[in-house]
Protein backbone atom coordinates (compact mmCIF):
# COMPACT_ATOMS: atom_id res chain seq x y z
CA UNK A 1 0.00 0.00 0.00
CA UNK A 2 1.22 3.64 -0.87
CA UNK A 3 0.10 6.93 -0.62
CA UNK A 4 1.42 10.08 -2.68
CA UNK A 5 0.33 13.62 -1.92
CA UNK A 6 -1.94 15.37 -3.57
CA UNK A 7 -3.75 19.09 -3.25
CA UNK A 8 -1.96 21.79 -1.23
CA UNK A 9 -4.17 23.75 1.48
CA UNK A 10 -3.16 27.07 3.07
CA UNK A 11 -3.32 27.05 7.29
CA UNK A 12 -6.05 29.81 8.66
CA UNK A 13 -5.24 31.48 12.20
CA UNK A 14 -7.94 28.93 13.15
CA UNK A 15 -5.90 25.97 12.10
CA UNK A 16 -3.00 24.13 14.09
CA UNK A 17 -1.07 21.01 13.25
CA UNK A 18 1.05 19.15 14.67
CA UNK A 19 4.61 18.87 11.88
CA UNK A 20 4.29 15.84 9.61
CA UNK A 21 5.13 15.38 5.92
CA UNK A 22 1.33 16.12 5.91
CA UNK A 23 0.94 19.58 7.68
CA UNK A 24 3.54 22.26 8.51
CA UNK A 25 2.93 25.55 10.94
CA UNK A 26 5.96 26.70 9.64
CA UNK A 27 5.43 30.08 7.58
CA UNK A 28 5.74 29.43 3.41
CA UNK A 29 8.69 31.85 2.60
CA UNK A 30 7.16 34.14 -0.07
CA UNK A 31 9.86 36.13 -1.03
CA UNK A 32 10.78 34.49 -4.32
CA UNK A 33 6.62 34.49 -5.41
CA UNK A 34 5.27 36.88 -7.83
CA UNK A 35 3.23 40.06 -6.67
CA UNK A 36 -0.31 38.05 -7.26
CA UNK A 37 0.90 35.25 -5.15
CA UNK A 38 2.32 37.25 -2.15
CA UNK A 39 -1.08 39.14 -1.59
CA UNK A 40 -2.73 35.38 -1.58
CA UNK A 41 -0.08 33.47 1.01
CA UNK A 42 0.75 36.75 2.85
CA UNK A 43 -0.30 35.98 6.15
CA UNK A 44 -0.33 32.35 5.77
CA UNK A 45 0.16 30.01 9.16
CA UNK A 46 1.61 27.25 7.20
CA UNK A 47 0.46 24.84 4.95
CA UNK A 48 -1.49 20.72 4.86
CA UNK A 49 -1.88 18.45 2.53
CA UNK A 50 -5.86 17.98 2.06
CA UNK A 51 -6.24 14.82 -0.34
CA UNK A 52 -3.62 11.81 -1.20
CA UNK A 53 -4.66 8.79 -3.50
CA UNK A 54 -4.09 5.72 -2.02
CA UNK A 55 -2.39 2.78 -3.90
CA UNK A 56 -3.65 -0.72 -2.67
CA UNK A 57 -2.07 -4.19 -2.70
CA UNK A 58 -3.89 -6.30 -5.45
CA UNK A 59 -3.29 -9.41 -7.84
CA UNK A 60 -4.66 -9.00 -12.10
CA UNK A 61 -4.21 -12.69 -13.62
CA UNK A 62 -4.76 -12.92 -17.02
CA UNK A 63 -5.18 -16.41 -19.43
CA UNK A 64 -4.69 -16.01 -22.60
CA UNK A 65 -4.12 -18.31 -26.06
CA UNK A 66 -2.98 -17.02 -29.16
CA UNK A 67 -3.48 -18.09 -32.89
CA UNK A 68 -2.12 -17.16 -36.10
CA UNK A 69 -2.59 -18.14 -39.53
CA UNK A 70 -0.59 -17.15 -42.83
CA UNK A 71 -1.46 -17.56 -46.32
CA UNK A 72 0.58 -16.52 -49.73
CA UNK A 73 0.97 -16.37 -52.92
CA UNK A 74 3.95 -16.06 -54.99
CA UNK A 75 3.94 -15.51 -58.89
CA UNK A 76 6.46 -13.81 -61.62
CA UNK A 77 6.14 -12.00 -64.72
CA UNK A 78 8.59 -12.03 -67.35
CA UNK A 79 8.87 -8.49 -69.32
CA UNK A 80 10.98 -10.28 -71.99
CA UNK A 81 13.65 -7.77 -72.86
CA UNK A 82 12.55 -5.04 -69.96
CA UNK A 83 12.80 -7.30 -67.48
CA UNK A 84 11.29 -9.47 -64.59
CA UNK A 85 8.56 -8.72 -61.79
CA UNK A 86 7.93 -10.78 -58.78
CA UNK A 87 5.04 -9.60 -56.38
CA UNK A 88 3.81 -11.39 -53.30
CA UNK A 89 0.16 -11.31 -51.84
CA UNK A 90 -0.58 -12.80 -48.22
CA UNK A 91 -2.98 -12.80 -45.52
CA UNK A 92 -2.53 -12.96 -41.90
CA UNK A 93 -4.61 -13.75 -39.20
CA UNK A 94 -4.23 -13.25 -35.50
CA UNK A 95 -6.58 -14.39 -32.69
CA UNK A 96 -6.34 -14.36 -29.14
CA UNK A 97 -9.01 -15.06 -26.12
CA UNK A 98 -8.39 -11.81 -23.87
CA UNK A 99 -9.11 -9.39 -27.05
CA UNK A 100 -11.77 -11.96 -28.69
CA UNK A 101 -10.54 -10.69 -31.89
CA UNK A 102 -9.51 -11.72 -35.13
CA UNK A 103 -7.99 -9.44 -37.38
CA UNK A 104 -6.63 -10.10 -41.02
CA UNK A 105 -3.63 -8.28 -42.60
CA UNK A 106 -3.23 -7.76 -45.73
CA UNK A 107 0.35 -7.75 -47.05
CA UNK A 108 1.99 -6.83 -50.82
CA UNK A 109 4.93 -6.79 -52.04
CA UNK A 110 6.68 -6.09 -55.37
CA UNK A 111 9.92 -6.51 -56.91
CA UNK A 112 11.34 -5.94 -59.95
CA UNK A 113 14.60 -6.88 -61.43
CA UNK A 114 16.64 -5.15 -64.15
CA UNK A 115 17.41 -6.89 -67.59
CA UNK A 116 20.71 -6.21 -67.53
CA UNK A 117 21.06 -8.29 -64.31
CA UNK A 118 21.61 -11.43 -66.44
CA UNK A 119 24.40 -9.89 -68.83
CA UNK A 120 27.82 -11.27 -68.67
CA UNK A 121 29.16 -8.42 -66.54
CA UNK A 122 25.27 -6.66 -66.49
CA UNK A 123 25.83 -7.97 -62.28
CA UNK A 124 28.32 -5.39 -61.88
CA UNK A 125 25.53 -2.93 -62.20
CA UNK A 126 23.03 -5.16 -60.83
CA UNK A 127 18.95 -2.89 -60.41
CA UNK A 128 16.38 -4.01 -57.99
CA UNK A 129 13.36 -1.86 -56.95
CA UNK A 130 11.07 -3.14 -54.12
CA UNK A 131 7.60 -1.81 -53.34
CA UNK A 132 5.40 -3.03 -49.99
CA UNK A 133 2.30 -2.43 -48.73
CA UNK A 134 1.58 -4.11 -45.72
CA UNK A 135 -0.49 -3.49 -42.64
CA UNK A 136 0.39 -4.83 -39.02
CA UNK A 137 -1.89 -5.61 -35.69
CA UNK A 138 -0.23 -4.72 -32.45
CA UNK A 139 -0.93 -6.24 -29.60
CA UNK A 140 0.45 -5.87 -26.11
CA UNK A 141 -1.65 -7.66 -24.32
CA UNK A 142 0.23 -8.32 -21.23
CA UNK A 143 0.10 -4.45 -20.08
CA UNK A 144 -3.53 -4.05 -21.71
CA UNK A 145 -4.23 -6.25 -19.10
CA UNK A 146 -2.57 -4.75 -16.40
CA UNK A 147 -4.45 -1.24 -17.07
CA UNK A 148 -7.59 -2.86 -17.32
CA UNK A 149 -7.14 -4.02 -13.33
CA UNK A 150 -4.86 -1.31 -12.02
CA UNK A 151 -7.30 1.42 -11.45
CA UNK A 152 -9.67 -0.49 -9.13
CA UNK A 153 -7.06 -0.53 -6.61
CA UNK A 154 -6.43 3.10 -6.49
CA UNK A 155 -9.24 5.65 -4.69
CA UNK A 156 -8.74 8.81 -3.51
CA UNK A 157 -8.57 10.39 0.54
CA UNK A 158 -10.23 13.78 0.95
CA UNK A 159 -10.31 15.44 4.69
CA UNK A 160 -12.18 18.90 5.31
CA UNK A 161 -9.35 20.14 7.72
CA UNK A 162 -6.05 19.11 9.09
CA UNK A 163 -6.80 17.53 12.50
CA UNK A 164 -8.74 14.62 11.04
CA UNK A 165 -6.96 11.52 10.77
CA UNK A 166 -6.06 9.86 7.39
CA UNK A 167 -8.26 6.51 8.56
CA UNK A 168 -11.48 9.12 8.72
CA UNK A 169 -10.60 10.82 5.47
CA UNK A 170 -13.52 10.25 2.84
CA UNK A 171 -12.21 7.43 0.70
CA UNK A 172 -13.42 7.52 -3.02
CA UNK A 173 -12.90 4.78 -5.20
CA UNK A 174 -11.57 4.91 -8.43
CA UNK A 175 -13.72 3.16 -11.26
CA UNK A 176 -11.99 0.58 -13.72
CA UNK A 177 -12.56 2.32 -16.26
CA UNK A 178 -11.75 0.67 -18.93
CA UNK A 179 -11.95 -3.02 -20.79
CA UNK A 180 -9.36 -3.40 -23.37
CA UNK A 181 -11.40 -6.20 -24.81
CA UNK A 182 -13.52 -3.54 -26.00
CA UNK A 183 -11.42 -1.58 -28.00
CA UNK A 184 -10.60 -1.97 -31.60
CA UNK A 185 -7.02 -4.15 -31.84
CA UNK A 186 -4.52 -0.96 -32.87
CA UNK A 187 -2.58 -1.41 -36.39
CA UNK A 188 -0.07 0.31 -38.35
CA UNK A 189 -0.05 0.71 -42.56
CA UNK A 190 3.22 0.45 -43.98
CA UNK A 191 4.08 1.82 -47.27
CA UNK A 192 8.12 1.25 -48.41
CA UNK A 193 9.49 1.51 -51.61
CA UNK A 194 13.41 0.99 -52.43
CA UNK A 195 16.20 0.50 -54.52
CA UNK A 196 19.35 -1.67 -54.96
CA UNK A 197 21.81 -0.83 -57.13
CA UNK A 198 25.31 -3.03 -57.67
CA UNK A 199 27.97 -1.13 -58.43
CA UNK A 200 30.81 -3.57 -59.10
CA UNK A 201 31.72 -4.85 -55.19
CA UNK A 202 29.71 -2.68 -53.62
CA UNK A 203 25.72 -2.46 -53.44
CA UNK A 204 23.93 0.49 -53.27
CA UNK A 205 20.27 0.77 -51.02
CA UNK A 206 17.63 3.99 -50.67
CA UNK A 207 14.96 3.30 -49.05
CA UNK A 208 11.68 5.16 -47.85
CA UNK A 209 9.26 3.79 -45.04
CA UNK A 210 5.96 5.19 -44.59
CA UNK A 211 3.95 4.11 -41.03
CA UNK A 212 0.77 5.44 -40.56
CA UNK A 213 -0.67 4.23 -37.06
CA UNK A 214 -4.42 3.84 -36.48
CA UNK A 215 -6.28 2.85 -33.90
CA UNK A 216 -3.60 3.67 -30.97
CA UNK A 217 -4.63 3.18 -27.28
CA UNK A 218 -4.79 6.74 -25.87
CA UNK A 219 -6.31 8.51 -22.83
CA UNK A 220 -9.21 10.42 -22.84
CA UNK A 221 -11.84 12.22 -20.65
CA UNK A 222 -15.18 11.52 -20.41
CA UNK A 223 -17.87 14.08 -19.99
CA UNK A 224 -21.12 12.99 -17.50
CA UNK A 225 -22.82 12.26 -20.84
CA UNK A 226 -20.51 9.63 -22.05
CA UNK A 227 -18.96 12.00 -25.02
CA UNK A 228 -15.30 12.06 -24.98
CA UNK A 229 -13.74 15.49 -25.31
CA UNK A 230 -10.54 16.54 -27.58
CA UNK A 231 -7.61 14.10 -27.90
CA UNK A 232 -5.84 16.19 -25.27
CA UNK A 233 -8.56 16.73 -22.64
CA UNK A 234 -10.34 19.80 -22.07
CA UNK A 235 -8.68 22.04 -19.44
CA UNK A 236 -11.92 22.88 -17.07
CA UNK A 237 -13.22 21.77 -13.79
CA UNK A 238 -16.12 19.69 -15.16
CA UNK A 239 -13.99 17.44 -17.44
CA UNK A 240 -11.05 17.03 -15.14
CA UNK A 241 -12.93 15.66 -11.99
CA UNK A 242 -15.27 13.03 -14.20
CA UNK A 243 -13.65 9.75 -15.62
CA UNK A 244 -11.06 9.24 -17.95
CA UNK A 245 -10.89 6.33 -20.21
CA UNK A 246 -8.59 4.61 -22.41
CA UNK A 247 -9.86 4.85 -26.60
CA UNK A 248 -8.59 4.43 -29.76
CA UNK A 249 -8.30 7.82 -30.78
CA UNK A 250 -4.58 7.97 -30.58
CA UNK A 251 -2.58 8.08 -33.99
CA UNK A 252 0.83 8.43 -35.82
CA UNK A 253 3.27 9.03 -38.56
CA UNK A 254 6.22 8.44 -39.35
CA UNK A 255 8.88 8.42 -42.07
CA UNK A 256 11.95 6.70 -42.62
CA UNK A 257 14.83 7.33 -44.83
CA UNK A 258 17.92 5.49 -45.21
CA UNK A 259 20.77 5.25 -47.58
CA UNK A 260 23.10 2.88 -47.50
CA UNK A 261 26.28 1.02 -48.79
CA UNK A 262 28.23 -1.93 -48.24
CA UNK A 263 30.53 -4.50 -50.35
CA UNK A 264 28.57 -7.67 -51.20
CA UNK A 265 32.35 -9.24 -51.72
CA UNK A 266 34.64 -9.29 -49.40
CA UNK A 267 37.67 -6.45 -49.44
CA UNK A 268 40.92 -9.11 -48.79
CA UNK A 269 43.44 -7.58 -47.14
CA UNK A 270 46.57 -9.71 -45.87
CA UNK A 271 44.29 -12.74 -45.82
CA UNK A 272 41.54 -10.80 -43.86
CA UNK A 273 37.82 -10.54 -45.43
CA UNK A 274 36.77 -7.31 -44.97
CA UNK A 275 33.04 -6.33 -44.84
CA UNK A 276 31.84 -2.99 -44.55
CA UNK A 277 28.63 -1.04 -44.16
CA UNK A 278 27.98 3.05 -44.04
CA UNK A 279 24.41 4.31 -43.53
CA UNK A 280 22.29 7.36 -42.80
CA UNK A 281 19.02 7.31 -41.15
CA UNK A 282 16.46 10.54 -41.22
CA UNK A 283 13.54 9.67 -38.82
CA UNK A 284 10.07 11.85 -37.95
CA UNK A 285 8.12 10.74 -35.92
CA UNK A 286 4.18 12.78 -35.20
CA UNK A 287 1.59 11.34 -32.93
CA UNK A 288 -1.35 12.80 -31.13
CA UNK A 289 -0.13 11.12 -27.80
CA UNK A 290 3.51 10.78 -25.62
CA UNK A 291 3.33 7.13 -24.01
CA UNK A 292 0.08 5.33 -23.19
CA UNK A 293 2.01 3.15 -20.54
CA UNK A 294 3.91 6.10 -18.75
CA UNK A 295 0.87 8.00 -18.25
CA UNK A 296 -0.56 4.96 -16.49
CA UNK A 297 1.77 4.71 -13.94
CA UNK A 298 2.46 8.61 -13.41
CA UNK A 299 1.12 11.34 -11.36
CA UNK A 300 -0.24 12.99 -13.82
CA UNK A 301 -3.18 10.94 -14.62
CA UNK A 302 -4.65 12.85 -12.27
CA UNK A 303 -4.35 15.53 -14.68
CA UNK A 304 -2.71 17.86 -12.37
CA UNK A 305 -1.76 21.35 -12.78
CA UNK A 306 1.79 21.96 -13.99
CA UNK A 307 3.73 24.52 -15.40
CA UNK A 308 5.16 24.13 -19.25
CA UNK A 309 7.79 26.40 -20.07
CA UNK A 310 6.39 29.07 -17.77
CA UNK A 311 2.21 28.36 -18.81
CA UNK A 312 0.09 26.63 -16.36
CA UNK A 313 -1.89 23.82 -18.28
CA UNK A 314 -3.21 20.84 -17.57
CA UNK A 315 -0.76 17.70 -18.03
CA UNK A 316 -3.04 16.15 -20.26
CA UNK A 317 -2.70 19.42 -22.56
CA UNK A 318 0.96 19.33 -22.76
CA UNK A 319 2.67 19.07 -26.32
CA UNK A 320 3.77 15.72 -27.32
CA UNK A 321 7.71 15.77 -26.71
CA UNK A 322 10.28 15.01 -28.65
CA UNK A 323 11.98 11.26 -28.40
CA UNK A 324 13.62 10.74 -31.50
CA UNK A 325 16.84 10.98 -32.38
CA UNK A 326 16.40 12.73 -35.85
CA UNK A 327 19.42 11.53 -37.53
CA UNK A 328 21.56 8.57 -37.35
CA UNK A 329 25.07 7.75 -38.89
CA UNK A 330 25.87 4.09 -38.68
CA UNK A 331 29.38 2.04 -39.89
CA UNK A 332 29.68 -1.27 -39.55
CA UNK A 333 32.98 -3.32 -40.34
CA UNK A 334 33.67 -6.94 -40.33
CA UNK A 335 36.93 -8.62 -40.18
CA UNK A 336 36.69 -12.47 -40.83
CA UNK A 337 40.32 -14.42 -41.06
CA UNK A 338 42.09 -18.09 -40.05
CA UNK A 339 44.84 -18.63 -37.08
CA UNK A 340 45.39 -22.58 -37.22
CA UNK A 341 42.20 -24.56 -36.93
CA UNK A 342 40.16 -21.55 -35.80
CA UNK A 343 37.97 -19.11 -37.83
CA UNK A 344 37.91 -16.03 -36.18
CA UNK A 345 35.92 -12.88 -36.37
CA UNK A 346 35.98 -9.37 -35.60
CA UNK A 347 32.97 -6.92 -35.77
CA UNK A 348 32.34 -3.28 -35.02
CA UNK A 349 29.85 -1.06 -35.18
CA UNK A 350 30.38 2.70 -34.53
CA UNK A 351 26.64 4.89 -34.35
CA UNK A 352 26.62 8.87 -34.35
CA UNK A 353 22.69 9.44 -33.35
CA UNK A 354 21.98 13.43 -33.45
CA UNK A 355 21.28 16.05 -30.69
CA UNK A 356 17.58 16.81 -29.94
CA UNK A 357 15.35 19.15 -27.75
CA UNK A 358 12.92 17.50 -25.00
CA UNK A 359 10.95 19.17 -21.99
CA UNK A 360 12.43 18.07 -18.71
CA UNK A 361 11.05 17.96 -15.45
CA UNK A 362 13.01 20.11 -12.83
CA UNK A 363 14.18 19.20 -9.62
CA UNK A 364 11.66 20.78 -6.24
CA UNK A 365 13.73 23.72 -5.48
CA UNK A 366 12.86 25.35 -9.41
CA UNK A 367 9.34 24.53 -8.92
CA UNK A 368 7.20 27.64 -10.04
CA UNK A 369 4.06 27.92 -8.00
CA UNK A 370 0.87 29.21 -9.05
CA UNK A 371 -2.49 30.55 -7.34
CA UNK A 372 -5.03 27.33 -7.54
CA UNK A 373 -8.33 27.63 -6.55
CA UNK A 374 -7.57 30.62 -4.25
CA UNK A 375 -4.07 28.66 -3.33
CA UNK A 376 -0.80 28.95 -4.31
CA UNK A 377 0.20 26.26 -5.44
CA UNK A 378 3.33 24.72 -6.08
CA UNK A 379 2.90 22.53 -9.53
CA UNK A 380 5.56 20.03 -11.61
CA UNK A 381 7.65 22.17 -14.28
CA UNK A 382 8.67 21.37 -17.52
CA UNK A 383 11.66 23.43 -19.25
CA UNK A 384 13.43 22.84 -22.49
CA UNK A 385 16.38 20.83 -22.32
CA UNK A 386 19.01 19.81 -24.89
CA UNK A 387 19.76 16.59 -25.14
CA UNK A 388 23.48 16.32 -26.66
CA UNK A 389 24.75 14.25 -29.71
CA UNK A 390 25.66 10.02 -28.63
CA UNK A 391 28.52 8.15 -29.82
CA UNK A 392 28.18 4.76 -29.47
CA UNK A 393 30.97 1.88 -30.09
CA UNK A 394 30.20 -1.77 -29.85
CA UNK A 395 32.41 -4.53 -30.49
CA UNK A 396 32.48 -8.51 -30.98
CA UNK A 397 35.38 -10.93 -30.78
CA UNK A 398 34.65 -14.37 -31.68
CA UNK A 399 36.23 -17.61 -33.30
CA UNK A 400 35.10 -21.22 -33.98
CA UNK A 401 36.72 -24.59 -33.90
CA UNK A 402 36.23 -27.53 -35.81
CA UNK A 403 36.59 -29.75 -33.12
CA UNK A 404 35.47 -33.67 -34.26
CA UNK A 405 33.13 -34.71 -37.30
CA UNK A 406 31.82 -31.10 -37.80
CA UNK A 407 31.14 -30.44 -34.04
CA UNK A 408 31.61 -26.65 -33.31
CA UNK A 409 32.96 -24.91 -30.42
CA UNK A 410 32.45 -21.23 -30.44
CA UNK A 411 33.08 -18.50 -28.26
CA UNK A 412 31.95 -15.05 -28.60
CA UNK A 413 33.41 -12.01 -26.33
CA UNK A 414 30.98 -8.43 -26.89
CA UNK A 415 31.55 -5.23 -25.42
CA UNK A 416 29.24 -2.87 -25.33
CA UNK A 417 30.07 1.22 -25.15
CA UNK A 418 33.52 0.41 -25.27
CA UNK A 419 34.40 3.50 -24.65
CA UNK A 420 32.44 3.95 -22.09
CA UNK A 421 30.46 7.03 -23.23
CA UNK A 422 28.06 8.77 -20.95
CA UNK A 423 25.31 9.32 -23.70
CA UNK A 424 22.37 10.84 -21.99
CA UNK A 425 18.72 9.06 -23.04
CA UNK A 426 16.81 11.58 -21.58
CA UNK A 427 16.25 13.86 -18.68
CA UNK A 428 13.40 12.32 -16.54
CA UNK A 429 12.64 12.95 -12.38
CA UNK A 430 12.06 10.46 -9.56
CA UNK A 431 9.28 10.32 -7.49
CA UNK A 432 5.67 11.78 -8.32
CA UNK A 433 4.24 15.16 -8.74
CA UNK A 434 2.97 16.26 -5.53
CA UNK A 435 5.72 14.86 -3.42
CA UNK A 436 8.40 17.27 -2.63
CA UNK A 437 10.81 14.83 -2.47
CA UNK A 438 11.53 14.09 -6.10
CA UNK A 439 14.62 15.36 -8.29
CA UNK A 440 15.31 16.27 -11.54
CA UNK A 441 18.17 13.32 -12.43
CA UNK A 442 19.59 13.16 -16.32
CA UNK A 443 18.79 9.48 -17.00
CA UNK A 444 21.68 7.66 -18.99
CA UNK A 445 22.23 4.79 -21.64
CA UNK A 446 23.79 1.39 -20.70
CA UNK A 447 27.81 2.27 -19.85
CA UNK A 448 30.46 0.10 -20.85
CA UNK A 449 29.44 -4.01 -20.92
CA UNK A 450 30.99 -7.04 -21.08
CA UNK A 451 29.60 -10.46 -22.19
CA UNK A 452 30.91 -13.81 -22.98
CA UNK A 453 28.99 -16.87 -24.90
CA UNK A 454 30.31 -20.22 -24.96
CA UNK A 455 28.23 -22.69 -27.18
CA UNK A 456 28.78 -26.43 -29.42
CA UNK A 457 27.20 -26.57 -31.96
CA UNK A 458 26.38 -30.18 -33.21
Amino acid sequence: MMMQRGAIRQLTAAQSCAESEWCSSSQVDISKLSTSQQNTWRNNQGQWINSVTLYKAGKINIDNATLAAYIEDAMGFSLGFLGKITARFGLRLDYDTYMNKAPIAPRFSLNYVAPWNKWEFGHNFATMLNLGVNRYYGRNLFTYALMDGRSSLQSTLTRANPGILWENATATQNKNDTNFDQLRVPYSDEFMAGISQNLFVFNINAKYIRRNGRDEIRRMCSAPDGSLSSPNCASNSTLTSDLRVYTNEGRSDTDVVTLSIQNNTPINIWRVKNYFLFAFDWTNVKRNYEDYSTDLTSGELNNEWISWNGQLIRYADRPATNFVRPHTIRLTTTHAFNIWRTKWLWNNFFRIRSNYTTMANTNNANRDSFVIDGVLTPVATFRPFDIKTAFTWDMRVGFEVDVWRKNTLFVNFDIFNVLDNRNMAIYNFSGTIGNNNFAATPIYEVGRQFWVEVGYKL
